[in-house]
């Protein structure tokens, strides 16, 4: 009897010792749940663009909500549309080179190379260099679906 009473003690004493930190690391991304909010099997890369949405410049697109994402170049450069916007993101350090809203966008085209986006202020005209076809055309049929929602929802039903 006087062992077991003596090893509860040694093991709620090692348990609240000063030396534990309780540092907890993340295994994993939290899981990505879509706007129309149903669950489905986690998604390693939905996971991950949707952390670096709600992680860069400090947490400022954190009421985005996350859409889809496509590579840009290269694994470092990230296209990341929104709910509100469409940008592009450096993952290596993470930060954002461009975004624009879509109150901003007047039209989008595919393009041989990439997808072209064409601003109503006219001051520049982001270009993104996605070379796989497959990609770009699923991207780009994304980026129209959601600025069309967008629309939609701004404009009042007569």
């Amino acid at each position: 009897m006087f062992d077991f009473a003596s090893n509860v003690t040694e093991g709620i004493r090692n348990t609240a010792s000063s030396t534990d930190t309780n540092d907890i690391t993340r295994i994993r991304h939290p899981r990505f749940i879509g706007q129309d909010g149903i669950l489905r099997p986690f998604n390693p890369q939905e996971a991950r663009a949707q952390g670096w949405l709600k992680d860069v410049a400090d947490g400022a697109y954190m009421l985005d909500v996350y859409i889809s994402h496509c590579p840009v170049q290269s694994d470092e450069r990230v296209a990341i549309l929104t709910s509100n916007r469409l940008m592009l993101i450096r993952t290596r350090p993470l930060a954002v080179e461009w975004q624009e809203p879509f109150t901003e966008i007047q039209t989008i085209r595919a393009e041989a190379t990439g997808i072209a986006i064409y601003l109503r202020s006219m001051s520049w005209e982001p270009f993104l260099v996605i070379p796989d076809k497959r990609m770009r055309e699923s991207f780009f049929k994304k980026i129209e679906e959601a600025v069309a929602k967008y629309n939609a929802k701004r404009r009042p039903d007569f």
